[in-house]
């Protein structure tokens, strides 16, 4: 059984992803936003919820929880990282009708995931290994 930690970040429960500037946005990726508008997609802002993290992403941060909020913000900002073309396509619809949305996220040479569940009460950041 994985166990998850919550986190205080900077943007915590119940922040809506319109609260994020694009300037506190450094180093996103903004391929996958520009090709979702090609597609005719429009993601459009989503409540996190609580943010928790597993205990294997807390050992990988070595405990400095601030180091994910890049991560959280891109998330929040419909940024849906190294996602495949198909995911970015149900992330987008996801913010529309009430979906999972799930990013992919290179930190540290390691592959995290962020998952907002359909409700929008939580936000986990875990590692593959624990879904």
């Amino acid at each position: 059984m994985t166990h998850s930690v919550a986190i205080n970040s900077t943007i915590t429960k119940n922040t809506k992803a319109t609260n994020v500037s694009s300037f506190e946005l450094s180093g996103s990726n903004k391929n996958e936003s520009i090709q979702s508008k090609e597609q005719g997609i429009e993601p459009i802002p989503f409540f996190l919820g609580t943010v928790v993290l597993t205990q294997g992403v807390n050992v990988l941060c070595k405990g400095g929880h601030e180091a994910l909020d890049v991560f959280l913000k891109r998330h929040a900002l419909c940024d849906w990282g190294t996602m495949p073309v198909e995911d970015i396509e149900l992330n987008n619809k996801a913010t529309h009708n009430g979906s999972r949305i799930m990013s992919q996220y290179d930190f540290q040479e390691t592959t995290i995931w962020i998952i907002t569940e359909h409700d929008r009460s939580v936000t986990t950041i875990l590692l593959p290994s624990e879904y």
